[in-house]
């Protein structure tokens, strides 16, 4: 996947891995709980954020205004 590197400042686009997982397991009792199925791992969503701001110019909170998908798993030779 070719993504822009959200934490330099400059954005450039780098290659980045993504996979997906199926989880499955027991509970303590050794009873089957319910699958996981194509968990996704590599990707996440940002979400961006703007301060509020009082009257009075104090920071009081947060607001969202929208969200960008961040890849975290370069890609390197090793994966091929």
């Amino acid at each position: 996947m070719r993504a822009p590197d959200y934490t330099s400042k400059k954005r450039e686009l780098k290659e980045y891995f993504i996979y997906y997982e199926n989880w499955y397991g027991k509970d303590w009792l050794g009873r089957s709980v319910v699958p996981v199925a194509d968990h996704v791992e590599g990707v996440f969503e940002e979400q961006e954020v703007e301060p509020v701001v009082n009257n009075k110019g104090k920071v009081i909170g947060h607001e969202r205004k929208g969200q960008h998908t961040v890849y975290y798993i370069p890609f390197s030779e090793v994966f091929q």
